[in-house]
């Protein structure tokens, strides 16, 4: 349970509105809403998602950034029908009318925002959930293994190891708005001699590691995730039998 000055804390940054709350309690909006449709801090939080022990639950429309509707009562706002086309109903529905209604314009309703205009740029937020869901799977450290947060040089990257068999994983987390250089020392010292470290979740730029003879830390991009994985075999024991290649998630016919 949160304290009351927590609450209004949690209220000031993702729920400032009065109808943005629900029974003086809850908050009645969407994660991409809440985040201020920033792709980097909505991929931020979903990798802490991926990356945290337990089962990561993900609600419907959050793999595209879907929002709220607040026209809607209570709960229900955040209930609306799946955006699944830019036309007619978002694709949800041939009826011509909806029990519960589908919003067409603005920056949150189908014709902006919908699975048929993300499933194919590769940069968009449903592919880079695909990629994040399908290395989470090819990963049983993040799902069976056991875990830690381990301590780093600066308090705004949260790192958090995960260890399965002979595999070792470690997911570093800047929660600030400024990129940042972790040395590799301390817990992380022995990654400079491994035989692989890399980003696995195949973003663009949100993780910078040097050249390998000079290789003295790992530069991690403002409100982004940067999973590495140390491994002496890159072998990741699932049925079949799945290998990494230079790519997250290619798949590898060698069993």
């Amino acid at each position: 349970m949160l304290s009351d000055s927590e609450r209004e804390e949690v209220f000031a940054a993702f729920a400032p509105e009065q109808q943005h709350q629900l029974y003086g309690r809850g908050i009645r909006r969407r994660l991409a809403s809440m985040l201020g449709h920033d792709q980097q801090r909505i991929r931020l939080a979903l990798a802490l998602t991926m990356a945290l022990p337990g089962t990561p639950v993900l609600m419907y429309g959050d793999e595209i950034g879907m929002g709220e509707d607040l026209s809607l009562p209570g709960r229900i706002a955040v209930r609306n029908p799946m955006q699944w086309s830019p036309g007619h109903t978002g694709g949800f529905s041939t009826a011509s009318r909806l029990y519960r209604p589908a919003r067409a314009d603005g920056p949150d309703g189908y014709r902006a925002v919908n699975v048929l205009d993300q499933r194919h740029p590769p940069d968009s937020l449903y592919s880079w959930v695909a990629r994040a869901m399908r290395v989470r799977r090819e990963s049983p450290e993040l799902g069976w293994g056991q875990w830690r947060t381990i301590t780093v040089s600066d308090p705004r990257v949260l790192a958090i190891e995960t260890r399965w068999r002979d595999c070792r994983m470690i997911t570093l987390h800047n929660l600030s708005a400024d990129p940042v250089t972790i040395p590799l020392q301390g817990d992380l010292a022995d990654l400079a001699g491994a035989n692989q470290v890399r980003q696995v979740l195949g973003d663009p730029s949100p993780c910078t590691v040097p050249a390998r003879r000079s290789r003295s830390g790992v530069t991690v991009s403002a409100g982004c995730a940067c999973p590495i994985e140390q491994s002496r075999e890159l072998l990741l024991r699932l049925k079949p039998h799945v290998r990494i290649g230079k790519t997250a998630g290619a798949h590898d016919g060698n069993r």
